[in-house]
């Protein structure tokens, strides 16, 4: 006899208060009463997810791609949403529709399990959602109903030849240039002292004796003139160094950071687990969000990223520009008048932080 056993939980979520039990046997006591779709991201807590309510019995026999497609995650049915209690539900349903889209364009890949399943696999959009049941009961007994319990796993998709190599044209420049700038001690690792013995092997950094070559021709580097070998940027790549790092990094932080968590309904900034719309407002101002992005993970993670010599093989492996781009696949997707309405709010935050550095 074979021992079958079960697959580990892929998602194991509670909410606060609440006991949830998959497929339990009780379900035919709920025939008829209302049920809920929820869906939460990844190992968000059930606290941020979204729900609506349906209470078409029959709606159960469609598959759940119907239910969400044609329901759930229809911007015509925002009115059935509970805005009284929650009002940031039609936000975060933007955010889904946002994330499905993604998932259609390639952008990202979209998974989606049920919650508390012991099989651990992606569940079929084509079967009914009345397979998918679930319930859910307060420990107060104050409420008690059944709901199909979602969960959107979401991975950016790898980036193509071209699209990584556009990037790493572009930003391996100021990458290596914030490497020479900012940390002296690595002036003398091997590709730097490799290119500057012999310009003609380029091997085993390509890549990195390419972007040296960019460099050169722009007179941001030379030999360094220490006692130990390597490159040490020249006076216009000093310059250059500068008004990256004293000028246009310092002004990315204190227009866009204040928006990195934050409420859209009401506006509200600094907010917990709120929205991060950064990236979108960035391009709402005409700004390219993609090298935004760049420079703010430069900055915020500066010891990681230039600190090390594993930055050498990111950098020819193009991990590194991979998984700097990742957030792009996250950008979040609200209507202008959404995002317009923090404007105020984040000009105010501005005026006081200018006003205590005069």
């Amino acid at each position: 006899m074979t021992t079958s056993f079960p697959h580990a939980l892929r998602f194991n979520k509670e909410l606060p208060g609440a006991q949830t039990r998959f497929q339990p046997d009780t379900l035919p006591l709920y025939e008829n009463t209302e049920w809920d779709l929820r869906i939460s991201v990844d190992q968000s807590p059930l606290e941020e997810a979204f729900y609506i309510t349906f209470d078409q019995e029959s709606l159960l026999d469609c598959t759940i791609e119907t239910v969400l497609l044609e329901h759930a995650l229809n911007p015509d049915n925002a009115s059935r949403l509970d805005v009284a209690n929650y009002p940031e539900l039609p936000f975060v349903q933007q955010e889904l529709i946002h994330f499905w889209q993604a998932s259609q364009s390639g952008r990202l890949t979209l998974d989606i399990f049920l919650n508390k399943d012991p099989s651990g696999q992606a569940v079929s959009l084509k079967q009914p959602a009345r397979n998918c049941l679930s319930t859910c009961t307060t420990d107060n007994g104050a409420f008690d109903y059944r709901l199909v319990d979602l969960v959107f796993s979401l991975q950016p998709t790898m980036l193509d030849r071209a699209t990584l190599n556009g990037l790493r044209q572009e930003y391996g420049l100021l990458f290596l240039l914030s490497v020479l700038g900012h940390y002296p001690d690595q002036r003398n690792v091997q590709p730097f002292i490799d290119y500057q013995n012999s310009l003609t092997h380029p091997l085993p950094y390509p890549h990195i004796f390419t972007t040296l070559e960019q460099m050169r021709g722009l007179d941001w580097i030379k030999p360094a003139t220490t006692v130990q070998a390597g490159l040490q940027l020249t006076e216009n790549g000093q310059q250059q160094f500068n008004r990256l790092w004293h000028d246009e990094i310092p002004a990315l932080i204190h227009h866009y950071e204040p928006l990195s968590s934050v409420s859209i309904h009401p506006p509200a900034l600094g907010v917990p687990n709120g929205f991060d719309i950064r990236l979108q407002m960035m391009e709402h101002d005409g700004m390219d969000p993609i090298r935004g992005l760049f420079l703010l993970s430069f900055d915020a993670e500066a010891d990681s990223l230039f600190h090390s010599e594993r930055w050498i093989q990111d950098f020819e492996e193009g991990s590194l520009f991979q998984r700097l781009y990742r957030p792009m696949a996250y950008m979040t997707g609200f209507t202008t008048e959404a995002i317009q309405s923090l404007n105020p709010l984040r000009q105010l935050i501005q005026a006081r932080n200018h006003y205590r550095h005069e």
